[in-house]
């Protein structure tokens, strides 16, 4: 699905200009960059960053979850699987806000089932280290 509003940026569609970073972190330089740049243009790890970070969750959570369809694993600068971690994550009060985010929440139902079976042929120090967090979060989505 392609949205209307994937050629606008955060800032367009937010309203609000962020200036300059205050702080001169690699998170706040990348976050401040991310809301200039057209969503359709975001990178897996920039998704999972803003995501991570609560920014845009109405525009960027739909986008994810397209990207998540195509690859469950699909890896920001981690590992495979965390842009699908940070989703998550995300608290299930974001997805009740919106009609549009209550719909899509089952689609990350769907996506995170397809993901286990993959998940149990990961190598070990890839279960040993991410798992547990996957689990524990899709017990949230009644898995």
């Amino acid at each position: 699905m392609v949205y209307s509003w994937e050629a606008k940026s955060l800032q367009e569609l937010e309203g609000e200009e962020w200036g300059d970073p205050a702080y001169n972190s690699h998170v706040v330089r990348t976050c401040h960059s991310i809301r200039q740049k057209r969503l359709r243009d975001l990178s897996v790890e920039e998704l999972r960053l803003a995501i991570g970070q609560g920014m845009g969750l109405k525009y960027l959570l739909p986008i994810a979850l397209q990207r998540l369809s195509e690859n469950p694993f699909a890896a920001g600068d981690y590992f495979p699987g965390d842009l699908l971690l940070n989703v998550l994550r995300v608290s299930p009060d974001v997805w009740q806000a919106t009609p549009p985010l209550r719909a899509a929440r089952a689609e990350l139902v769907s996506i995170t089932a397809q993901f286990w079976p993959a998940a149990q042929q990961m190598d070990d120090l890839w279960k040993e280290t991410h798992l547990s967090d996957f689990q524990r979060l899709a017990v949230g989505l009644g898995l």
